[in-house]
């Protein structure tokens, strides 16, 4: 298996400020709490299908370059790397004949407690979701978590955030096509 392959679990349409003060009493440390920027660049005219190779380019504090694609076994790998210089890296990309797709502001806060991180991510035109990443000798399995913060009758998912937005009925890149 990969080192790349992420294992974080999105439980959807929570009430972010509930959530919140559940994570706070578990003992988690608030470690950001602002407003992100995603441009997402693509290789090809395809839009995120199966070994199409995604680029991402997240703004928050320091960039974050997040090279995602799709496996042959379907899993999305990312590998993160981290830029402070933004026109260069954006310059870098469409030397290789990467062009930028789509651009979407979103708010996120983020807790971490022990091995686990808690993110709610609040995207334009779908509810807030929370993202749960959990280490591997965590204490907490996540359903005793999912129990502890009240979400026992949300949706869990492993998608990515286009994903959700399919499940709301909404095209994540015609939405914020740039």
């Amino acid at each position: 298996m990969s080192d790349y392959i992420e294992n974080e679990v999105k439980i959807l349409n929570i009430d972010a400020q509930e959530v919140a003060k559940l994570i706070e009493r578990l003992g988690a440390t608030k470690v950001f709490d602002g407003k992100r920027v995603f441009t997402t660049f693509d290789t090809t005219d395809r839009f995120y299908t199966k070994n199409n190779t995604i680029i991402r380019l997240t703004e928050e504090g320091k960039l974050k370059l997040s090279v995602s694609y799709m496996n042959e076994n379907g899993d999305k790998e990312t590998i993160k790397l981290f830029t402070s210089r933004k026109k260069e890296t954006v310059d870098f990309l469409s030397r290789l004949n990467v062009v930028p797709i789509a651009r979407v502001e979103s708010h996120r806060v983020s807790y971490e407690l022990d091995d686990i991180d808690f993110d709610i991510d609040k995207f334009p035109k779908i509810p807030p979701f929370l993202e749960v990443d959990i280490g591997a000798d965590s204490k907490y399995s996540l359903d005793e978590l999912v129990r502890k913060l009240r979400l026992d009758g949300n949706e869990l998912v492993s998608i990515g955030t286009e994903d959700i937005y399919s499940k709301y009925g909404k095209d994540y890149f015609e939405l914020f096509a740039v």
